[in-house]
């Protein structure tokens, strides 16, 4: 079979692992990358017979009139919407790291472009094509109902450049760097019905920011009158990490850096130790070139099915603002 023809923006942060996942599938073929840091370019494709770029729209424009199949995607949505825009008029494939865009009318927006030319807006979601995380995926198969969830996200890094741009990022630590933990959590639990709010500026007193965007966010979600969750997204340059515990009538899922353990009503305990290790984007990478060779699109990780964190994080902002707990449901009506 003829491998897919792809291209990568984006070299950085997750974009290095991208480019490792892409390199180890055998189905899939890298013919150009491409970042807006020229030294960075140069050093992933000095001895190779990758086509370099350091213009977006360059590759986007030449590699689909060369045959492209594919994009990949590794770049902030204000970085990358307009060329993902271009992806789709040029009929080709997309899989972009989260968050895909800043806002539900952005998305929705995307969506609509990639639904005309019958081609997939793919959104990585590592943790639900990875097999070791299979309770995740169905909790109450393993702990019966999920009745509440805790979630706590330190990312590590600075608010520095576009990060602390507030009109660029669209947000700050919720939107980049928490995002995949609570769109994880809205995939579990649904969209919540209401979100309460309260964003943290922090820093030494008397220093002038130099930024616009939150260092801390704390979410109270309602789902339903005996369903909820409290989910804490923080800027946090020495330890960052996550823990994701779900809390269900049989007993309880928990979901570290390294591993996923389970524990059931009754004292037993299963621990699944440690996480494989490797490209975290291995298997969705996986799971999109299978889909790609056999002309089918991924629906449980379309751009539509994101359609609901997005309004969730826009109610969450908004809140941080009213004071007074805010619907996700607003959001999606006004897209």
């Amino acid at each position: 079979m003829k491998p897919t023809t792809v291209a990568l923006l984006g070299l950085r942060d997750t974009g290095k692992e991208l480019l490792a996942a892409i390199l180890a599938d055998g189905r899939l073929s890298l013919v150009a990358v491409a970042d807006s840091d020229g030294e960075t370019v140069r050093r992933h494709t000095d001895g190779t017979d990758l086509r370099a770029y350091t213009d977006f729209r360059s590759l986007v424009t030449e590699a689909s009139r060369a045959g492209l199949d594919a994009l990949f995607v590794a770049v902030a949505p204000h970085q990358s919407i307009e060329y993902v825009r271009l992806a789709a008029a040029r009929g080709v494939a997309v899989f972009h790291e989260s968050p895909p865009a800043r806002t539900v009318s952005e998305a929705a927006g995307l969506a609509e472009a990639f639904r005309v030319a019958g081609k997939p807006l793919v959104v990585s979601r590592p943790w639900l094509v990875e097999p070791v995380l299979g309770p995740l995926r169905q909790p109450a198969d393993v702990i019966d109902r999920v009745c509440a969830a805790a979630v706590s996200v330190r990312v590590s890094g600075t608010s520095a450049g576009w990060h602390g741009d507030k009109a660029r990022a669209g947000g700050g630590v919720l939107l980049h760097g928490a995002y995949e933990c609570l769109d994880m959590l809205v995939h579990i639990m649904g969209m919540p019905k209401a979100v309460v709010a309260h964003r943290i500026l922090a820093g030494p007193p008397g220093v002038a920011r130099n930024y616009d965007t939150e260092d801390v966010m704390q979410l109270l979600l309602t789902f339903t009158e005996d369903r909820s969750a409290v989910f804490t997204a923080s800027r946090e340059a020495v330890e960052p990490g996550s823990r994701v515990l779900l809390l269900g009538l049989a007993g309880s899922i928990e979901l570290r850096d390294d591993e996923l353990v389970i524990r059931r009503h009754g004292g037993e305990q299963h621990v699944t130790r440690p996480l494989p290790p490797g490209p975290r984007s291995a298997p969705a990478v996986g799971a999109f070139s299978a889909a790609l060779a056999s002309d089918c699109a991924q629906t449980a990780t379309t751009i539509e099915a994101h359609l609901h964190t997005l309004a969730t994080i826009e109610a969450a902002y908004l809140s941080a603002k009213t004071g007074a707990a805010e619907s996700p449901e607003n959001f999606l009506k006004r897209s």
